[in-house]
């Protein structure tokens, strides 16, 4: 994954960026099977600034907006957003 990251980052437009877990989407963004410091370390240095959180979605509709923010307080928490 890495290496191709290296390889292939200045010709990504936007990453899908989810969650998984023993192969299978998450509702919320937590630490996952896909290596994050890797991505937001090789996207940004690339000035790819995009990416859409992609969630498992929850069929209460106000459970998909709690499992966003949450996934975005994960992702502040963990350093990669501001």
């Amino acid at each position: 994954f890495r290496e191709y990251l290296k390889a292939n980052a200045n010709k990504i437009k936007y990453v899908h960026l989810k969650s998984a877990r023993n192969h299978l989407p998450q509702k919320v963004l937590v630490k996952s099977e896909l290596d994050f410091d890797e991505i937001f370390k090789y996207l940004p240095a690339n000035s790819k600034n995009y990416i859409s959180i992609e969630l498992l979605v929850d069929s209460v509709k106000e459970e998909v907006f709690k499992n966003m923010d949450k996934s975005i307080d994960y992702l502040k928490q963990e350093g990669y957003v501001r």
